[in-house]
């Protein structure tokens, strides 16, 4: 047993990743003083790895400093998390000594209405409210250290790609490479010939970069979280589960990670391309190119799907996996239109764009957005009880037969873009939206735009009704409607429309109407 605990402790200790968080609560440690009575909050998510951190620092630490790993537990049965953090504390109060506590954020929420010491509840209901940080009393966040990320080489997940990368890298130093070549070496089972057959497809780096864009969407499109834990429960059941490693991804994978990304799945898609390969899988029929194509994956990629069933949809994730890079004859790339996803294209173009919307050269790109999707969008949405109105004319109410618009003047508002931008330049950017900034009537308004909310817009714009399914990103729009009609009701000029007729009527003074079109 002990030599099995020897060996796992080598994997993890190989796989352990130095992060930004780390990094950040390392050098605090290494500026207090002994006798400092300061508290460090670590603070995050259930599963991020802040256990494991604190761990590994105690060891070089714990003379100086005191370390209450996780405070969610409690010492005692005839305790709670709460009451046991009180204690903890109580001691601190009596020593000349640093505290650090490692704590989820809905922990630290509860301690600030239930806790027993008013000094620390003080300090964290300020933070939780304002972010503001006490002299004695210190937060070190997760969620400010954000693990999606944009640069100049495009969308970069370094927690997730440092982790794939040691996971494949072909050195000797590598526990998980030298296990894989030994099963080779070793007549390895079916089963054991599968798992090898996996490893090696993640080690290909389109495999990596698919597997990464896949994360990114679960995060964008499904407000999945990646913590640490969930991180290794997905890689270990995308590369040991029953079935080739792209059938394990989108076949709803046992980890909440996995349940997400079969949301993805592009053996779903519907296009003319997908359809004939699947009814030419389906009766038996292949084009010459596919056929050198099965042949390179069954020698090069020890993947042998011939006798399996519905292999077709295994291929078409294959397809997907290999898409950003050459691999035979290149017969996957004939389904890159399909898999392609412009939305997410253009929702990181224009969450860019919106960082850095200072630039001169961004300007035009940002207009665009705003004149040909959002303000159309905004128009069909509010508009979209059957009557036809003109471009400028947006609905305000309907009664009596009438439908009662106004005419709204809606403009991309730049101030308010670069005002946003230098307020929250200190803050940590949150891929999952972007602030867009409108002037409505030369008043004021926004609205967070997210992926989701984004390819709703475009949808719209082709004509789509939203219906039930839309309901959170219909949420966005309908706040958004709501100001913009405060605002029409506020307008001099409203126009009272049926099928015949259009009659306006315009305040010219304070008690004062003028009535046309009777």
């Amino acid at each position: 047993m002990g030599r099995i605990y020897t060996e796992l402790d080598t994997f993890k200790k190989y796989l352990y990743i130095t992060t930004k968080v780390e990094q950040a609560i390392s050098n605090t440690l290494k500026k207090l003083s002994p006798n400092e009575r300061k508290i460090i909050f670590l603070c995050g998510s259930s599963g991020d790895g802040k256990s494991a951190i604190l761990t590994k620092l105690k060891s070089s630490y714990e003379t100086f400093v005191s370390f209450h790993l996780d405070a969610t537990h409690s010492f005692s049965p005839h305790e709670d998390a709460i009451q046991t953090l009180d204690s903890v504390f109580h001691k601190h109060d009596q020593k000349f000594k640093p505290l650090v506590v490692g704590i989820n954020t809905g922990m630290l929420g509860n301690y600030s209405q239930e806790g027993a010491n008013e000094r620390i509840k003080s300090a964290i209901a300020k933070y939780l409210e304002t972010g503001e940080q006490q002299s004695d009393v210190h937060f070190i966040n997760f969620e400010d250290f954000p693990k999606f990320e944009l640069d100049d080489s495009g969308l970069r997940v370094k927690f997730a790609e440092e982790l794939l990368d040691k996971l494949t890298s072909n050195s000797e130093l590598n526990p998980f490479y030298k296990a894989c070549q030994f099963t080779k070496e070793n007549k390895p089972s079916l089963e054991e010939q599968i798992l090898i057959a996996n490893y090696e497809l993640l080690c290909l780096s389109a495999v990596k970069k698919t597997v990464i864009e896949l994360l990114f969407k679960a995060r964008v499109y499904k407000n999945q979280f990646l913590t640490a834990r969930a991180l290794l429960d997905f890689i270990f059941e995308m590369l040991a589960g029953p079935r080739y490693l792209m059938d394990n991804l989108f076949e709803g994978v046992e980890n909440e990670i996995g349940q997400k990304l079969a949301d993805f799945d592009p053996a779903n898609i519907r296009t003319k391309s997908v359809d004939r390969f699947i009814l030419a899988a389906n009766l038996g029929i292949h084009e010459e190119a596919f056929d050198q194509f099965e042949s390179d994956v069954t020698t090069q990629l020890r993947i042998n799907l011939t006798n399996t069933e519905n292999n077709a949809q295994s291929y078409l994730r294959l397809f997907y996996l290999l898409m950003p890079e050459p691999f035979s004859n290149d017969y996957h790339k004939e389904f890159s239109e399909a898999f392609s996803d412009e939305d997410l294209s253009g929702y990181i173009k224009l969450y860019r764009l919106h960082m850095e919307a200072a630039k001169y050269e961004d300007r035009l790109a940002v207009r665009d957005f705003y004149s040909k999707q959002l303000r159309p969008a905004l128009r069909h949405f509010n508009n979209r009880s059957g009557r036809k109105l003109e471009k400028n004319q947006y609905l305000v109410s309907e009664a009596q037969g009438f439908a009662i618009a106004a005419k709204i003047d809606i403009k991309f508002d730049r101030i308010k873009l670069l005002e946003a931008i230098q307020r929250d330049q200190n803050k940590a950017p949150n891929i999952s939206h972007f602030e867009a900034h409108i002037s409505v009537n030369s008043n004021p308004a926004s609205i967070l735009v997210n992926a989701n909310l984004y390819k709703l817009i475009n949808k719209i714009n082709d004509g789509y009704r939203p219906n039930r399914h839309d309901k959170n990103a219909i949420i966005l729009l309908d706040e958004l409607n709501d100001d913009i009609a405060q605002i029409a009701n506020q307008s001099n000029t409203l126009q009272f429309i049926t099928d015949s007729k259009t009659i306006l009527v315009e305040q010219v003074d304070k008690d004062e109407f003028e009535v046309s079109g009777l």
